[in-house]
């Protein structure tokens, strides 16, 4: 590189630097065709951790009962997820505490600096909430593409920066250092840490049992929106996309979509720890389907998933079939949780009240083999930003 990176803004960077804002990158000069996804590496949706093992058990830390009776004494670590070197550890400490440690790293998915640093952030941090778990701190990694150029380096890495800055913020953790390589592709993400006593309740996704009703947080289509609004600058595709959808609403639905996924799980998480969730995952890059077969497969009790809603982006049902049968992939997608049908009632008036829009009861637990399927009579439920829904069948 011609010179040293800088992570800092300028004014003119600073009014980006928020979630209102759409970036323009003709205001840098960066020319209509500049595409930050095209910085990220083509065989990686992005580096997310993989479902977890079906033989999942909390560390046990060693016990000398001749001193300190049941006292943990000595650490031991287990490997909750393992995908290529990314994943959770979670290590048993002495006094009773676990930590949970996540890796990620994230390649852009929108052509939003900003939001693209909060997305990394959010989903991130996405796998410590699933265990109800709030994070402390955070090592920001910053992978930086050699085929930036100087300008778009000092355009996008520092908008990306302050995008995962806000989003720990805004999570309160802290960033407790930033590492910086060179490389082919463009990514952001890091190392997050956080602490559990094991005198509270920490989250063991397997205790779902039939009479539970599944609840997710967050809607889903947020790839089908990404990826269709930026194509209505051809125009060849621009003509197929509106034959099926307009093009204020594919705008509303790429806005929408963003303010998902740069929306953070902290709220879920901390609300199925009040109301004694049973199971849960977080919805990612293996879609819907995939991640609900998972958690299915992992639970100690025979039981099976009934889907009966599919709340999707208002008008991302129209782009995609694969949509509507939940086998979409997502990014930093919301919570999928199974509780009891009293406490999930309670939990999406608390999450309305904090977040302002309700999750939705998408299907049941019932008793089966470990399995999930689509009710013959599923509806799509169209999720509004206005928070406007509406209903029909299948």
């Amino acid at each position: 590189m011609s010179r040293k990176l800088c992570t800092s803004l300028t004014p003119k960077l600073l009014k980006y630097a928020c979630a209102d804002v759409p970036f323009c990158a003709e205001d840098f000069d960066l020319g209509d065709a500049f595409d930050l996804g095209s910085y990220a590496d083509p065989q990686t949706f992005c580096r997310v951790l993989g479902e977890p093992s079906l033989e999942f058990k909390l560390p046990q830390a060693d016990t000398d009962d001749s001193a300190e009776g049941n006292q943990l004494q000595m650490c031991r670590s287990v490997e909750v997820y393992e995908k290529d070197g990314w994943g959770t550890t979670i290590t048993a400490l002495a006094a009773g505490q676990l930590q949970v440690q996540v890796v990620g790293r994230f390649c852009p998915v929108v052509n939003e600096p900003y939001m693209m640093g909060r997305i990394g952030c959010a989903s991130l941090l996405s796998s410590l909430y699933t265990m109800g778990v709030s994070g402390q701190s955070v090592l920001m990694q910053l992978t930086i593409s050699r085929k930036l150029t100087d300008l778009q380096r000092d355009v996008c890495v520092p908008l990306m920066v302050r995008g995962f800055e806000d989003g720990c913020k805004e999570a309160d953790v802290k960033i407790s250092g930033q590492q910086i390589e060179w490389s082919r592709w463009l990514s952001i993400g890091g190392v997050a840490l956080g602490f559990y006593d094991a005198s509270k309740k920490f989250i063991v996704p397997e205790h779902a049992v039939p009479g539970d009703v599944l609840v997710l947080t967050k809607p889903l289509g947020t790839l089908e929106a990404t990826c269709v609004f930026p194509r209505l600058q051809e125009p060849e595709i621009r003509a197929k996309i509106l034959r099926r959808i307009s093009e204020q609403a594919l705008g509303e639905a790429y806005r929408q979509a963003l303010k998902s996924m740069g929306h953070l799980n902290r709220t879920a998480s901390l609300l199925m720890n009040i109301y004694n969730a049973h199971a849960v995952t977080a919805i990612g890059e293996h879609g819907f389907m995939k991640h609900a077969e998972a958690l299915a497969q992992r639970q100690q009790e025979n039981v099976s998933f009934c889907i009966t809603n599919i709340p999707v982006i208002a008008g991302m049902q129209l782009i995609s079939k694969r949509l509507v049968k939940g086998l979409s992939p997502e990014m930093s997608g919301g919570l999928l949780i199974c509780m009891a049908p009293e406490q999930a009632s309670q939990f999406i008036e608390q999450f309305n009240e904090a977040v302002g829009y309700q999750p939705w009861i998408v299907g049941s637990v019932e008793s089966g083999r470990k399995t999930v399927y689509m009710a013959e009579d599923a509806r799509i439920i169209e999720h509004f930003s206005d928070n406007g829904i509406i209903e029909f069948d299948e």
